[in-house]
This record gives structure tokens, C-alpha cells and sequence, in this order.
């Protein structure tokens, strides 16, 4: 008798203890799918986005004001953070959380499908007094760039002519006169020296960098040859003069470079720049490369790729890296007259019910030595292409340099990382290798461009790393970049997640 009763209560135990972790499990079904961050006080992780603020009070869940005035159907999101703080220690948030996420998806269910791959739970542990704990920010960081358009495009394109034509430089070669920005305190002004790892003479280059918000960064481009958005911790690792606590209540930091002197020959190397008279490298002006990504100028100026097949996406946000692409045409010495450039924008304006896979389009082609016939294929290409919605046609444009170009031993492709390939169901026609050079999003490899170069027998490069020979790895292998986790399922790439 006591056996049974021993074996009841046991069964009874168990049936419980399932019971409450079913529960709980589904209690926080949303929260229990996000990967969980801590970090002293929140860094916004993409600072070359835009960002849209969506607070709530400390310790509740209410956003509905925030929500007034935002028009999310002219915005892509490509990330989002949800921020909170550990305070009271001790207590569990995981309901509070739950509650501020399930009141997210509510109100804009597409935030849980578009971003899946960069959305986080980001906890902040410094605050140890409550009046400490409320001065943070708390709600939903939301990244975002506005959707292709008419007038989108139209103000890439006043950027991209303005790079070409030489008038968004300085010095001598720019007699538009223009008004300093009036910065509130703090800010910091310098000249970079040798501790910045730029070893020019303090003359030449002048540095100004204060808290980033949208009127600042509208004032800052206006008047400085160059900008860089950096977090507090990127501007802790550099030489320049600052006060952390001064600083830290910035989500990030913005930095105006002018050149005082340009046309230096420079060379490129992890965002430093050198001075070197002797370099075989373009002979690429400063103000190109103090920018938050120059990975297209990077890897083509490590790589020989003569005789090229190019196909380059020129569709909305990529300009900063086709105009990059073009500097780097333009300082060699000669270019190649066999190098074939596709340039494509997923079907001109077509909307999404027009595309046919195989044949969506909008591939502008030129073969020329004539840089300047390059560049204006390039703009066409983009002045035709604002339809549809993010995911790019990369393999129609692939196919087509494939078919027209047989004696090609590989294609280079200039790639937008936060965009999906919308036609990848193609890859099986592709013969040749792809040299995939990944532009945007630094944290995280898009799965489709590994999966590519696997298939092909190509590589990927990013700003600071060459993932070769994918094609040898075999099913089930994990391929790790950037504390990210990739793993070979069914001949694709498929993002793991995260351990908490």
C-alpha cells in the first residue's frame, strides 16, 4: 500500500512539474523565442540606421503615444531591441516583457518577420538605484530605411552625383560657402595625429563629435566633408580626448571630419588611414573613406579581378557602395576594357504582381573602358528602379552574366546584406563561382549569400573577412562569424539560435 502511495505521489509531482513549465513556457511564448543581451547602459547596434524610439515609462508596458505620427508603411524595419533595466535585482521581468511584447506584435505584427535575425531582449545592468533605473531608456529600439520611392531614389541619386562630380569635397575644390553647425555642449573638437593612428600632419585633418540626433546629423553632413556615426564603446577604443560620463547618455556619437588638405594617396587597412606616397593602391581621397562602411573599396582594392563579371545591385541604399565601386574605377590607371558591368534594380518600378520569377528585370549592361559610360549606365539602372519591396533579383542578374559571358571564370557580385535574394530558387542553373561582396550590416551574414557561394563553389567577402571554400563543407557543419552560428541544413545556410 505504501508503494502505491509513494507511486502516486510521484506521478502526481511529475504531472505538476510539467504543468508549471508548460505554463510558464507558454506564458512567455514571445519572450522565450528573442535571444537575451546584457550590456551596462543600451548601444544602439546599428548607428548607421535611422532610429525610431518607441518609450515606455520605467517598469510598464505602455507605448500607444509613442505609435501616434509613424507612418510604418513608407519604412523597411530591418532591426529592433527591446531595453529594459535589471532593477529591482532580484526581480523577474520576464512578465513585464512578455506583456511589452505581446503589445508589439499587436500593433505591428511585421516587426516579427522581417527582422527575425536582428532582434533582441538587451538588458541593462548599471542602474543600482531606482532614480538611476528611470533616467535610462526603456521600450523598443526600432532600425529602419525608408521604402524604394520616387523621391527615395531621387535624393540617392543627389548624393551619388554629388560624390562623382567632386562637390561634396572640400578645400580648394569647393568654393560653397558654409555655416558651422551651432552644437549645445558637449562636444569636442580636434586635429587627428598619430594617436588616432592616422599619421598626417595635424594640419590637414579636423575632427568635431557630439551626441547623435536627426537635427544634428542634418547639420553635421551639411557642413563637414565627411560623418561617421560610432557607439560610446567604438569612441572608447579610439585616442580621441572625451569623458565617458560626459557622454553617456548618448545613444551614439557623431563625428565631422574636414580635410583641410585633400588628394593625399592613402591606403586602406581596418578604417585607418596612412600616409603612403609609395602605395600601389587607388589613389583614393580621404573623405571616401571616413565612412561607416567602406567595404566595397576595401575588398576591391586587396583583389585582382581583371577581366571581370560584375553585377552590382543598385537598388535603394546601395548608392554609398556603387558610388564606391566607381571611385575605385576611377583611380586606376587603365581600366579594363574585357570587364563587363550588370547593374540591377529588381524590375524597374514594377510592382511585386508583375515580377515573374526568371524574368523580373530591370538588368542595365555595359562593356567599356569609358568610365564615364559606366557611371551613366550605373545611374539609369538606378534612376529606373523603385518598385516592389525588398528582396533583390541577385540570380536573374547572375543567370544573365552567366549565359552572355561563357568564357567568365566567375562573377563578382556587390550584394545588399539586409536583403534577401527573392529568386534563389534559380541557384541550381548557376556554373559558375560567385564572389559575393557583402555591403550593410556588419553583425550578421544574410544565410541566402553563404547558401550562394556554397552552391557555386564562390566566397564571401566582408569588410574585414574572406569566407572561402563553403563548398567543402558538409552537412550538418557549423560555419561561425561574428559570434553568429550557421549551419549547413539541406544544402542551405540556416541561422541558429543563440544560446541566452
Amino acid at each position: 500500500m505504501k508503494h502505491i502511495i509513494f507511486t502516486l505521489k510521484k506521478l502526481v509531482f511529475v504531472f505538476l512539474l510539467q504543468f508549471v513549465l508548460h505554463t510558464s513556457f507558454a506564458q512567455f511564448n514571445l519572450l522565450n523565442s528573442f535571444v537575451k543581451v546584457a550590456m551596462p547602459v543600451y548601444q544602439p547596434p546599428f548607428p548607421e540606421l535611422v532610429k525610431i524610439e518607441l518609450p515606455t515609462i520605467y517598469s510598464e508596458a505602455a507605448f500607444d503615444e509613442a505609435l501616434r505620427g509613424i507612418d510604418f508603411s513608407k519604412i523597411d524595419i530591418l532591426a529592433w531591441d527591446l531595453v529594459f533595466t535589471r532593477h529591482p535585482i532580484g526581480v523577474n521581468h520576464n512578465q513585464l516583457n512578455e506583456n511589452r511584447l505581446q503589445w508589439f506584435n499587436q500593433r505591428l505584427p511585421i516587426a516579427f518577420t522581417v527582422a527575425k535575425h536582428n532582434t533582441r531582449i538587451v538588458e541593462q545592468t548599471q542602474a543600482t538605484t531606482k532614480a538611476a533605473a528611470a533616467k535610462l531608456f526603456h521600450g523598443f529600439a526600432i532600425y529602419y530605411r525608408k521604402k524604394a520611392s520616387v523621391d527615395a531614389v531621387t535624393d540617392e541619386l543627389k548624393s551619388f552625383t554629388a560624390v562623382l562630380t567632386g562637390t561634396s569635397t572640400s578645400g580648394t575644390e569647393n568654393t560653397i560657402v558654409k555655416t558651422p553647425p551651432k552644437l549645445t555642449s558637449p562636444f569636442n573638437t580636434g586635429k587627428l595625429n598619430k594617436r588616432q593612428k592616422a599619421p598626417f600632419r595635424v594640419d590637414e585633418v579636423e575632427y568635431t563629435y557630439t551626441c547623435l540626433t536627426e537635427p544634428v546629423r542634418r547639420e553635421m553632413a551639411a557642413y563637414y566633408d565627411s560623418i561617421e556615426v560610432v557607439s560610446l564603446n567604438e569612441l572608447m577604443n579610439r585616442s580621441m580626448l572625451f569623458t565617458r560620463n560626459t557622454y553617456a547618455h548618448c545613444d551614439s556619437i557623431i563625428i565631422g571630419y574636414n580635410f583641410i588638405k585633400t588628394g593625399k594617396v592613402v591606403r586602406i587597412d581596418d578604417m585607418r588611414i596612412f600616409d603612403d606616397t609609395t602605395t600601389k593602391l587607388p589613389k583614393i581621397k580621404l573623405n571616401y573613406l571616413l565612412q561607416p562602411d567602406s567595404t566595397v573599396l576595401k575588398v576591391l582594392s586587396k583583389k585582382s579581378w581583371n577581366g571581370s563579371v560584375i553585377c552590382a545591385d543598385v537598388t535603394q541604399s546601395m548608392s554609398q557602395f556603387n558610388t564606391q565601386l566607381l571611385i575605385w574605377l576611377q583611380n586606376q590607371s587603365k581600366i579594363d576594357s574585357q570587364s563587363v558591368y550588370y547593374f540591377f534594380n529588381d524590375g524597374d518600378s514594377k510592382t511585386e504582381s508583375q515580377k515573374v520569377i526568371g524574368s523580373i528585370g530591370g538588368i542595365y549592361k555595359i562593356k567599356s573602358a569609358n568610365f564615364k559610360l559606366i557611371a551613366k549606365t550605373m545611374y539609369t539602372a538606378m534612376r529606373n528602379g523603385y518598385g516592389g519591396d525588398m528582396p533583390e533579383n541577385n540570380i536573374d542578374c547572375i543567370l544573365k552574366a552567366q549565359n552572355e559571358n561563357p568564357n567568365a571564370k566567375e562573377i563578382i557580385m556587390l550584394a545588399d546584406n539586409w536583403a534577401t535574394v527573392k529568386d534563389i530558387e534559380l541557384l541550381s542553373q548557376v556554373n559558375k563561382p560567385v564572389r559575393i561582396i557583402l555591403c550593410g550590416n556588419k553583425r550578421l551574414i544574410n544565410e541566402d549569400y553563404l547558401t550562394i557561394a556554397y552552391a557555386t563553389k564562390g566566397s564571401v567577402h566582408t569588410e574585414n573577412k574572406e569566407l572561402n571554400e563553403l563548398h567543402l563543407m558538409k552537412e550538418g557543419d557549423i560555419l561561425e562569424y561574428n559570434r553568429t552560428k550557421y549551419k549547413l541544413i539541406n544544402r542551405a545556410f540556416v541561422v541558429m539560435p543563440k544560446t541566452n
